[in-house]
């Protein structure tokens, strides 16, 4: 069994803790949610690991807290999952999930009051050299937007995930019509990616298979393929992207979408910085529809202390 700890007023709501990743009736939990969100894309992707040297820990909250409309209970009932993840840097990553039934109740609240609690004994449970805090609102969740501004924290990072849903959408793509195919020199089988981490990358599940890359004359392009879902996973041009204006972005584009078209995908994802616009072009041109836009959080040491608005 893992080890457990129950704190706050049960009559109200408590925070049952355990070492790793969410187990059991907690993963339904997180199901029931995903399945809930999956038409907006609000859920967080499922976490399948950790690094080897991170130390997660996870916690159960149960609440009595009810809507009005919906059923008494005379026991406390599982309404959010809370998984911290903090990596060898001292960062630590907080995935935050309530049930569908138990939104708009004021659980949020309370778990990150109760984190902010220098006296609570859910302290414990987290790193006190810890940092920095991380966290993601998916698809820019209203809730989670105000959960992190009421709580401090900054604005770091957005991105745009972005969706082709199929080659039939590609072939009438304005880059199909109007620009070329960069071909590929080579392509290197299972490949780790070479990139400079960023605060997204503290996001991913680290079971990631490795990368096919595509190198052409004028880009390298890092893909996968799984369960008929491509992804482009990072392109990186290595000559100017204008001459003329964004015809070596598409061409890059294109390669990596004809690789994974002929590699089994049915449909195919990337995400781009906000910040790029040219990418963000460069991917619209050749159909890329937008799915979601990120809002990554970031939270300074000194844990999370709540200073309403």
């Amino acid at each position: 069994m893992p080890e457990k700890s129950s704190v706050e007023d049960p009559s109200v709501m408590s925070l049952n803790w355990y070492r790793g990743l969410p187990t059991g009736a907690a993963v339904g939990l997180l199901d029931r949610a995903r399945a809930a969100d999956a038409e907006m894309d609000f859920s967080a992707p499922h976490r399948q690991s950790t690094p080897a040297s991170a130390h997660c820990v996870t916690a159960e909250v149960r609440t009595l807290l009810h809507r009005w409309n919906a059923p008494v209970s005379s026991e406390p009932q599982l309404a959010a999952v809370l998984t911290v993840i903090t990596t060898p840097e001292q960062i630590a990553t907080i995935d935050f999930t309530v049930d569908p039934d138990f939104r708009s109740t004021g659980v949020a609240t309370a778990v990150f009051e109760e984190l902010g609690n220098e006296e609570s004994e859910s302290r414990q449970w987290i790193d006190s050299d810890t940092t920095a805090f991380l966290g993601c609102a998916y698809g820019s969740h209203p809730a989670a937007l105000r959960l992190g501004m009421r709580f401090d924290a900054v604005v770091i990072g957005q991105r745009h995930h972005l969706l082709l849903p199929s080659h039939r959408d590609y072939g009438n793509s304005r880059a199909v019509s109007d620009s070329a195919r960069t071909p590929a020199v080579h392509i290197d089988e299972c490949r780790e990616e070479q990139r400079t981490d960023t605060a997204w990358d503290q996001l991913r599940d680290k079971r990631t298979s490795p990368a096919t890359r595509i190198v052409s004359n004028t880009a390298t392009v890092d893909v996968d393929v799984h369960n008929g879902v491509g992804t482009i996973r990072s392109l990186t041009i290595t000559k100017p992207r204008s001459a003329p204006t964004g015809s070596p972005l598409i061409a890059a584009v294109r390669s990596a979408v004809d690789f994974l078209w002929e590699f089994g995908a049915e449909s195919i994802e990337t995400t781009v910085d906000a910040l790029d616009d040219e990418l963000f072009g460069a991917f619209r041109s050749a159909a890329f529809q937008h799915d979601r836009t990120d809002i990554l959080f970031s939270r300074s040491s000194n844990c999370i202390e709540s200073q309403p608005k």
